[in-house]
Order: structure tokens, then sequence, then C-alpha cells
């Protein structure tokens, strides 16, 4: 039945139409979040925007977030399917999940890293995009793998990840899984997000007070739009909002995560959909993020290009 999960050691845990809606509510919006995601890459190879190395950052961090929004999405077969006759299946998903959330991640702190050391710092470090991706997908693996370690991969609330209770049972909590979570997520997570929304938040700024000193001077040559710091900044602003977005989303999953392995069962029954939603919403905000940067980048271009008509007919006028 839609509202039973058969877990791990094969008991019956009645999920309850709460439960049920918080792993519908969680594979939909996936569902649509790898839409999104596919459509934001399919944009930047038809724009030819995968030359420059910031767009094929932020194409490494949309394709891992695809693939961690397509796992998750696949979680809606527990729907129809008890756990226990596809558990493999359910250790999977969580392990492409997990490693897709890794990749994610750090390529959100690459992104950061890349964007304020050349706008701030005013230096171009794609010599180093190899070292980006290499230390991202061994770090990814690394780090998934600790799991199946611990044989901690399977039901975890209404949907599979790390195990926090035993019997998929908040009043039985799996302790050693709830720091696995916590040590090799949610707290890693927090510290990279911060530490990446922090130096967004000083690269906005910096150029933010660029664009006010410089554009009295720029307006008589280039137009009040025409100063390179504001072309950066409009460009820039959908990428650099992205790690304040997902250090937001973040937010409510940890609560939740939390509550359950204190409170146990009294938690507030609201949390596991607003988890859910949030969850959801880490893969759909990059491929918004994604979609919204790439058509602000391909306006300013074509504007660019009227711009140089124009100065071109202007000066032929002249001659």
């Amino acid at each position: 039945m839609a509202t039973d999960l058969i877990v791990a050691n094969g008991t019956n845990a009645s999920c309850g139409g709460s439960s049920t809606f918080a792993l519908v509510t969680f594979g939909s919006i996936n569902g649509v979040a790898a839409l999104v995601c596919c459509v934001a890459a399919m944009l930047v190879f038809v724009f030819k925007l995968h030359k420059k190395t910031v767009y094929r950052l932020a194409l490494y961090q949309d394709l891992a977030a695809m693939s961690f929004a397509s796992a998750c999405a696949l979680f809606l077969i527990f729907l129809h399917y008890p756990i226990t006759s596809i558990r493999p299946l359910c250790v999977l998903l969580s392990f492409v999940g997990f490693f897709s959330q890794w990749a994610k991640l750090l390529f959100t702190w690459w992104i950061a890293f890349h964007l304020f050391s050349f706008a701030v710092c005013l230096k171009n470090w794609k010599a180093l995009e190899a070292l980006y991706v290499v230390s991202t997908l061994f770090l990814s693996v690394v780090i998934a793998i600790v799991p199946f370690t611990t044989n901690t991969y399977g039901p975890a609330g209404s949907w599979c990840w790390i195990v926090s209770s035993y019997n998929n049972s908040p009043s039985t909590p799996n302790t050693e899984g709830v720091i696995e979570q916590f040590v090799l997520w949610y707290g890693p997570s927090t510290i990279i997000l911060s530490l990446s929304s922090s130096a967004m938040v000083v690269m906005l700024a910096v150029l933010t007070v660029r664009v006010c000193t410089q554009r009295k001077k720029m307006r008589s040559q280039l137009g009040s739009n025409g100063s390179p710091n504001w072309k950066a900044l409009k460009q820039l602003l959908p990428l650099a909002a992205y790690p304040i977005v997902f250090l937001i989303l973040i937010i409510p999953p940890s609560i939740n995560r939390v509550l359950i392995y204190v409170m146990r069962d009294k938690e507030p029954s609201f949390l596991p959909e607003l988890s859910a939603a949030s969850v959801g919403g880490w893969s759909f905000a990059a491929g918004v993020t994604l979609i919204i940067h790439v058509t602000v980048a391909r306006v300013g271009k074509k504007a660019n290009k009227r711009m140089e008509r124009k100065n071109l007919n202007d000066y032929g006028s002249v001659k």
C-alpha cells in the first residue's frame, strides 16, 4: 500500500498520511528540479557558454544537482514497493544521492572561490579547473563511501539516506547514524556554505562600491550601464546568490533531524514536509540560478553587439 513502507529488518512500519505526503513532496519537487537542471545544462551548450571557466564550473554544479535530484525522484518507487524487496536499490540511491550532494556542495564552494578571486583579488585561477574537478570527485566519493563501511545506508524517515533510527522509528535512535548525518553532512555543509555565502557577500559589496565610485566617470564614456563592474555585478548576482539560498534551504532539514533525535515522536508534524520541500529546493535553485545567469549573459552579449553596431554606424556617419 502507498501508506506502508517496509523497513530493512522486514518489519512493517506505517508511514501514515503525513510521511507519504512528505515522500511525494520530496520525490515530485526533485523530479521537477532534475528537469530544470537539464534545461539549464542544455542552454549552456546551446549558447556555447561552456567554453568559459566559470560557466563550466556552474555546469558541473548543475549536473551534480541533476544527479542528486534524479536519485531523489526515484525514491517515489517506494510508494508502491517495499524497501526489503529492493533494499539494494535503496542503498544504491542513497550512495548516488550522497555523492551528488557533496559534489554539488564542493562545486558551489569552488565557484565562490573562483568568483571571489577574480572579482575581488583580480586573480584568474582558470588553470586550477582540473584541481577543482578532481578534488571534488575524490572527496565526494571518499565521504559517500563512509556509510558503506558502517552499514548505515538505508531507510531514513520517508526516504533513504543514512539510517538514524532502528526499524525506522524515532523512538529507537541509531546514535552512530545520527552522528554520521551531522559529521558527514550537516556540519561540514553549514560551514562551507557559510564561508561561500560570506565570500559572495564581500564580492558583491566590493563590486557595488566599484560601481558607485566609477559610475560618474564611466557615464560620459559608456553610459550609465557601461561600467565593466556594473556588467559583472549583473551577471554574477545569480551565481553569487545561490550559496546563500542553499544555506537557507539547508536549515529546515537540519532542524528536522535534530528534533527527530531529541524529541523522538514529538517533533512538529509540518517539519517532514518542510524538510522534503527544502531538500528538493537545493537542486531546483541550482537549475534556476544557472538559467537566470545564462539568460543575463545572453542578453548582455546581444546588447554589446547592438552597441558595437551603433558605434560603427556613428563612426561611419561622422567619417
